[in-house]
């Protein structure tokens, strides 16, 4: 399709189901896709909080910490209010 398939495409109740696969696959499918998923986000077409969890995902394998505290069950410390602040910043979050 070329872009997120996400409640333009298939309704509400199955909007996720895309990032639940990106979620749950290897750390470079998690960053090839991450633009997708933010662009998703940008248009409506998915709620932020994929990608804040998928942000938390990515940067908690690579770096060791996270941002919004989404991922349990691991060594991830909450990032900096400064590393925080720019990640916002940069996607659009609040």
């Amino acid at each position: 399709h070329g872009k997120y398939i996400g409640k333009e495409l298939v309704g509400k109740e199955l909007e996720s189901v895309m990032w639940l696969v990106i979620q749950h696959s290897n750390i470079e499918k998690m960053e090839a896709y991450l633009s997708v998923i933010h662009a998703a986000v940008q248009e409506g077409d998915l709620a932020e909080v994929p990608l804040k969890m998928l942000l938390d995902r990515i940067h908690c394998i690579k770096f060791n910490y996270q941002f919004f505290g989404s991922q349990f069950g691991g060594n991830c410390e909450i990032a900096s209010d400064k590393k925080q602040s720019a990640i916002r910043e940069k996607y659009g979050l609040e």
